[in-house]
């Protein structure tokens, strides 16, 4: 299928130059209305679909493991953690099928999903008011860490012994030492204005923390020990967006993917845009990862 990828050519050397990172990834897009895993390859920007759900099941938010296993967030039907793996003998057209990880997690799904240095899944647990940490090779509930605070928590990121989850509702970020026994969770940010809706998180190229803005749609940045706001990252509706979802900074590449509508936007590490991502298979652009390309 032909891409729907724009690139902005702010010069041929620096494009060229990006693109060379990525020659052997993948961007994976999880679509919530089309019920679906979309890929588009970086290097020639073709898209295809990966996998595809039941009607209702609202694909949200993805995770990738070191190793390339995929986790989705399933925010409809069953409101759980399915892995993708490949079925060749149930599914001769190539697509993944889902395999359940987890329960249904409270009462809209899961939330966002990270990976810590030790190959654990995190899961942010929304109305439950806690994270919840899962061997994936096993399919077993590792522990639970509660927040002992009136939150909704979406947004989820790891960085070494760090977690930082989204409070969605109350414009805060709490973060976890994961460290501790028992774990210490603080408020890292508090009832900030900077903040409206925070959805997405990320730790990145410069190890400061990156908040995606579901309502006023900005990206902002913040020191990840002690929540000072920096700076404005990138303002999302300067490039036509509306109701940002996930951020991803793709390490190989050094450079962001930010989903919001039916397209992901490709930022580099100052927050100008590189390439734009659409296909007539994805309707409402929700979690993004890349990944190798497996041949």
């Amino acid at each position: 299928m032909n891409s729907h990828m724009l690139l902005i050519a702010l010069s041929g050397l620096l494009c060229t130059s990006a693109r060379a990172a990525d020659l052997r990834y993948e961007l994976l897009v999880a679509g919530r209305d089309s019920d679906n895993v979309v890929r588009f390859d970086l290097s020639t920007g073709a898209d295809s679909a990966l996998a595809e759900f039941s009607s209702g099941s609202k694909p949200s938010f993805l995770a990738a493991s070191d190793v390339g296993r995929l986790f989705v967030g399933l925010r409809g039907n069953q409101k759980n953690v399915v892995e993708l793996i490949s079925r060749l003998d149930q599914r001769p057209d190539g697509l993944l099928e889902p395999i359940n990880v987890t329960p249904t997690i409270g009462r809209f799904g899961p939330g966002m999903m990270a990976f810590d240095p030790r190959g654990r899944l995190y899961v942010a647990a929304d109305t439950e008011r806690a994270v919840q940490c899962y061997d994936v090779t096993n399919r077993e509930l590792v522990e639970t860490i509660t927040i002992e605070r009136r939150a909704n928590l979406i947004g989820l990121a790891v960085r070494d012994d760090s977690l930082y989850i989204a409070e969605y509702f109350q414009r805060g970020v709490v973060r976890v030492n994961l460290a501790a026994d028992p774990h210490a969770s603080v408020p890292l940010i508090s009832q900030s204005d900077r903040l409206d809706r925070p959805r997405g998180l990320v730790v990145g190229h410069n190890q400061h923390l990156l908040v995606s803005n579901a309502e006023n749609d900005l990206i902002q940045e913040f020191e990840v020990d002690s929540g000072r706001f920096i700076r404005t990252f990138r303002d999302m509706q300067t490039l036509g967006a509306n109701h940002v979802h996930d951020i991803y900074y793709h390490r190989a590449g050094n450079c962001y993917f930010v989903s919001s509508g039916n397209t992901v936007f490709e930022l580099n590490t100052d927050g100008g845009l590189i390439a734009r991502y659409n296909s007539p298979l994805l309707t409402d652009a929700q979690g993004v990862v890349c990944r190798p390309v497996r041949n």
